[in-house]
């Protein structure tokens, strides 16, 4: 077992029978690319922040051509077994998985032509002092492509159900043992403007992965999902039920948000 309760072997097992194996988050592999569409990073050198399982980093290596691939993440469990996961593919050359300290990062500046993050943020409490370790590490003209959730800033107006939704789902991912700090979409462009990055453009994602949070929903609700429940024991599953309805609520409604940023370091 991993002594954090973010990741248990249950947890680890029955989302990468949601998501897809190496993946750890809704969407898994098809989100990678729908995050990459209409950007070609073969040839590059890549960071992936908090790369989980390692599913990204072996698929930007495999699938889309990048030269390198430095996989990071602070928990030892994880990294472990995406290590184990590169080996396997054969791809020891092409990708490194590292364990960090939450922090700076160990890395020169401008090392890198491309940072990944894919609904890693949400966990960060000071998304500023990561956005800056960002731009320091991208080379000029690198780029940082991130995928991520997002609440709806306290001086909007939001509908009664959406709240409820939206706290009803977060409730339940605690239940669930995931804990998140999610913020407004305007508190990114703020921090990646604070921290010199650019916005070239985001992607309103809501809608797809409420699409994908149904289709999860209706997945763990039908006869295929014996292996998660076993997986994860009953009490564990009935809150990944729950906390997959909420979130498939609350993306509906619009009270928790989805979406892709591309911003770019232009000095």
């Amino acid at each position: 077992m991993i002594n954090n309760t973010q990741y248990s072997d249950g947890v680890i097992a029955g989302m990468q029978m949601l998501y897809g194996a190496g993946f750890l988050s809704p969407g898994g592999p098809d989100e990678v690319g729908q995050l990459l569409s209409d950007f070609d990073p073969a040839g590059m050198r890549v960071l992936d922040i908090g790369c989980g399982l390692g599913g990204c980093a072996i698929m930007l290596v495999r699938d889309f051509g990048v030269a390198h691939v430095t996989g990071i993440d602070i928990e030892p469990e994880l990294v472990a077994r995406a290590t184990s996961a590169v080996g396997d593919a054969g791809l020891q050359a092409s990708v490194s998985i590292n364990q960090v300290e939450p922090g700076s990062l160990p890395f020169d500046e401008k090392s890198f032509d491309l940072v990944v993050t894919k609904d890693v943020i949400c966990h960060m409490p000071d998304k500023a002092a990561v956005f800056a370790e960002i731009f320091r590490t991208l080379r000029p003209g690198g780029t940082y492509l991130c995928a991520d959730f997002f609440n709806v800033g306290a001086h909007e107006d939001i509908p009664v159900d959406a709240k409820a939704s939206y706290d009803s789902y977060v409730e339940g991912m605690k239940a669930y043992g995931l804990s998140f700090i999610f913020e407004p979409q305007f508190a990114y462009e703020s921090a990646l403007a604070s921290a010199g990055l650019t916005l070239h453009e985001f992607r309103d994602h809501t809608a797809v992965s409420a699409d994908v949070a149904a289709q999860e929903r209706s997945f763990l609700a039908g006869a295929g999902s014996v292996s998660i429940k076993e997986a994860l024991g009953d009490e564990r599953f009935h809150a990944r039920i729950h906390a997959s309805t909420m979130r498939e609520k609350a993306l509906g409604a619009r009270g928790l948000l989805h979406g892709h940023i591309h911003a770019k370091r232009i000095d």
